[in-house]
């Protein structure tokens, strides 16, 4: 394939982890210019492309994007690079854009290094550079790790964000306090610590035009992360988030992994806005209080058993709790918001009476619950067929791992005999293509294996803990309408009413019973049921 002169691209990258190395802008600019203009080609503005700041772990760049574009439009047919590591340092990411989508379209030469892709040496000199560039940039990955690390022990500033309420000292490095941030800190603190909620605190710092950092509005969950920083007593924990080494080469694994424990925990590094007691004494008030979101907030501390629970038959929306005359006996009811806000017409379901919903509901777990410790012994007495499943399964995912790293190798060689010249790039694609279709197969039979597996697990434990579960619910009579709502959550899932002229009816769906329902299909029958108060 003959180059056009006027179809040469510049492609130039540069972030900051290429510091120190002399691969600046400019640099890169002028080694490409220079170069092109060697070949006899045109140097064009339009078809100069720069990624300012960007890694070369992924191929997701703007300028890379633009780049791709042209060459798929046949706009380009040689891409000049002043080092190959400016296109990725990705060994995969390159061999899959060079030698795939790139292949027979458009080819690719550095300025610095003896690289052209037209030839088989040029392929296999190619593959070369890439591992060296691979293996130097997981070099300069562990050095600035090395050299966070080292700051952080000595407290130093180890490249963190810095708290709300925290910033640097321009001349000494040093962390300070910022005096207007570190009284609402202490507000928030104190707030929390005299009974307030994260959403109510969120609503009245929003209110008071109290910004956070950036003029963004405060959010429940900043507040929650707020209140557990340890940088508000002093302390400085860093470390406890950790990049997945085998990140994007497995399907479902998180990029990042927390450790057990920090890699520096140091004492006196933040100047101290709260005292350790009431510090102490927040992280205990957080402990015992609702997750938001999860049963928690006001539903969990209102005075209705079934508020949080229950969903309208008509439009799906919650039934909240609500009373015409409370010195009246049966003055209590369950009204649909969607009514209570709209009207009668956006929703026709009538309000429910407090007192025969709740006694029915108790009713029903009480009676579900004798039930199932009568099916107690026969569930138990599936664990053996349940034990000798789990290590079928296991077998048959070490068995699929094996055959996934038999085919990395068969992989390795199919690419060794490419370079080599024993396959045709037909015969390698074709082969290629069959060994990427196997891996995928067996990659979503391993994770079909591990998801029996961790549900074997969960019902394992359900079987263990209901037992447990079933005997809180001796004490119902002499517990509080709020303690009853804590134990309720853990059996029941949702309630479902509806009232109209005919009467109410109402649809129980039990946590518990749900969670069991793989193992047998008795207690599967009794999931969901019907009453009517």
């Amino acid at each position: 394939m003959q180059i056009a002169p006027d179809k040469v691209a510049i492609y130039i990258r540069w972030s900051t982890d290429d510091q120190g190395e002399g691969t600046t802008l400019e640099v890169q600019r002028e080694g490409c210019r220079h170069y092109v203009l060697s070949q006899g080609w045109q140097v064009r503005d339009d078809l100069v492309f720069i990624d300012d700041g960007y890694s070369g772990a992924t191929l997701e760049r703007p300028g890379l994007a633009r780049l791709r574009e042209q060459v798929c439009g046949g706009r380009v047919e040689c891409v000049v690079v002043y080092k190959l590591d400016r296109l990725s340092r990705s060994v995969a990411d390159t061999a899959r854009l060079v030698m795939d989508e790139w292949d027979g379209v458009c080819y690719v030469k550095s300025a610095r290094e003896p690289i052209d892709t037209t030839s088989q040496a040029g392929k296999m000199f190619f593959y070369t550079l890439m591992n060296f560039a691979e293996w130097e940039r997981s070099v300069i990955r562990d050095r600035m790790h090395a050299g966070r690390l080292r700051r952080a022990q000595e407290g130093r500033d180890p490249g963190i964000t810095l708290p709300y309420g925290y910033a640097k000292d321009p001349h000494t490095g040093a962390f300070c306090a910022v005096p207007h941030e570190a009284a609402v800190v202490r507000r928030i603190f104190e707030a929390y610590r005299r009974g307030a909620g994260l959403r109510a605190l969120a609503n009245q710092l929003n209110q008071e035009s109290v910004p956070f950092r950036g003029g963004r509005p405060w959010q429940v969950n900043t507040l929650g992360y707020l209140l557990s920083n340890r940088a508000y007593v002093g302390d400085l924990v860093w470390g406890l988030r950790a990049r997945n080494p085998r990140s994007g080469k497995r399907a479902g694994e998180k990029a990042v992994l927390r450790r057990e424990q920090p890699l520096v925990d140091r004492a006196g590094v933040f100047p101290p806005m709260i005292d350790r007691e009431e510090f102490a004494l927040v992280q205990a008030i957080k402990a015992k209080r609702p997750t938001v979101g999860r049963g928690g907030g006001r539903s969990a501390a209102s005075a209705y058993l079934l508020t949080g629970f229950l969903r309208c038959g008509g439009c799906g929306r919650p039934l909240v709790g609500q009373h015409n005359d409370p010195r009246r006996e049966g003055g209590y009811y369950y009204c649909c918001i969607t009514r209570r806000d709209q009207g009668a017409a956006a929703c026709p379901a009538r309000a429910i009476p407090c007192q025969g919903l709740d006694t029915q509901v108790a009713a029903q777990l009480m009676r579900l619950y004798e039930g199932e410790k009568a099916r107690l012994a026969c569930i138990h007495s599936l664990d053996a067929e349940t034990g000798r499943r789990a290590d079928e399964l296991r077998a048959q995912a070490a068995e699929a791992g094996r055959r996934l790293q038999r085919l990395s190798g068969t992989e390795r060689r199919l690419y060794g005999d490419y370079n080599a010249g024993v396959l045709t790039l037909g015969e390698f694609r074709e082969l290629r293509s069959a060994l990427h279709e196997e891996r995928a197969a067996l990659e979503t039979a391993r994770q079909e294996l591990c998801a029996q597996l961790e549900a074997l697990a969960r019902d394992c434990h359900d079987q263990a803990a209901l037992a447990a579960r079933a005997e809180r619910l001796r004490l119902w009579d002499d517990l509080t309408v709020p303690q009853r709502k804590h134990l309720l959550r853990e059996f029941l899932q949702q309630v479902t009413a509806w009232k109209d002229d005919t009467g109410t009816t109402c649809t129980l769906t039990w946590r518990v019973v749900t969670q069991l329902r793989a193992q047998t299909g008795a207690v599967a029958s009794a999931c969901t049921g019907a009453c009517a108060p």
